[in-house]
């Protein structure tokens, strides 16, 4: 054989490898930026494309993840979190060490009719079908996910596309995603090196009109309330105490109010999404 040949072959052998293995998911060597069009609507915000991209590697625990931003003012339940992929899995962090426990955001091994429980706050999900798509010259697979809703009543709809992430929001673990939670979300696109991967075909273009400062000085100015989603115990990163807060629900009932202490007892509350408000700000939390 051509031995010219022969090394573009194993070049490409290369490439297809990487490939496969690194855009289960995007990760920061790929320079992903993705566009989310919509708004959290219990601020009133104006619709528009929110911009998401990663800041950096890091190592964690002996292993490599990308670490992301999300804006804690406007929709996420966290506001960092690390993220790496492993044999089609996406996995992600909430925390940089070694205690904190590894979700899993996406599996991109699951078959039809396979069924989980890792979705938004313990949901039963199933896999109803996976389909091929097609989109700027490339071939992905998309899933078809069914998951259950508030008393397993009511049957809620999302799609996974391989290396994009969900069509509803590439992070959907951290926003609102009950019927009843006043949160409209859809993925317009997404860039990877800066060019054009995905393109939601109900979007004409990806018009970015909001991003995400990422530096260290803002991010040590934001308060930051963990963990999120809580089970007993809400904390703050910043001094609180005697300062007033209240509780809402989806409703926009005050379900809780009175003066932060060392922390906030959620344990009172049902499992669902609330508005925490302080000094007319206001933060998403998930009660599990």
């Amino acid at each position: 054989m051509n031995k010219t040949l022969l090394a573009g072959l194993i070049i490409l052998s290369h490439f297809h490898s990487v490939f496969s293995q690194s855009h289960s998911f995007p990760l920061y060597a790929d320079n992903p930026v993705w566009g989310v069009y919509g708004t959290y609507n219990f601020y009133n915000v104006p619709q528009q494309t929110w911009k998401y991209y990663y800041e950096k590697d890091t190592s964690l625990c002996n292993e490599s993840y990308s670490k992301l931003i999300l804006p804690p003012e406007m929709i996420s339940l966290d506001s960092i979190i690390f993220v790496r992929v492993s044999s089609k899995k996406v996995l992600f962090k909430k925390a940089p060490n070694c205690s904190e426990e590894e979700q899993l955001l996406y599996d991109f091994n699951l078959q039809v009719g396979d069924t989980g429980s890792f979705l938004i706050l313990g949901r039963k999900f199933w896999v109803h079908s996976i389909d091929s798509i097609s989109f700027n010259s490339n071939v992905a697979r998309k899933f078809h996910i069914k998951r259950y809703d508030g008393n397993d009543s009511a049957i809620v709809d999302m799609y996974w596309i391989e290396g994009v992430g969900s069509t509803y929001h590439p992070f959907y673990k951290f926003v609102p995603m009950q019927s009843t939670a006043p949160s409209i979300f859809s993925l317009q696109c997404l860039q990877l090196n800066g060019n054009e991967y995905y393109q939601n075909p109900n979007f004409n273009e990806c018009n970015f009109t909001t991003g995400i400062d990422g530096s260290s000085s803002k991010l040590e100015e934001k308060l930051l309330f963990y963990p999120n989603p809580v089970s007993m115990f809400l904390f703050s990163n910043q001094e609180l105490k005697n300062v007033r807060y209240s509780i809402s629900d989806n409703n926009r009932r005050i379900v809780k109010q009175g003066f932060f202490g060392d922390y906030i007892d959620f344990t009172d509350l049902r499992e669902g999404f609330y508005i925490l408000s302080i000094n007319n700000s206001h933060y998403p939390i998930a009660k599990e």
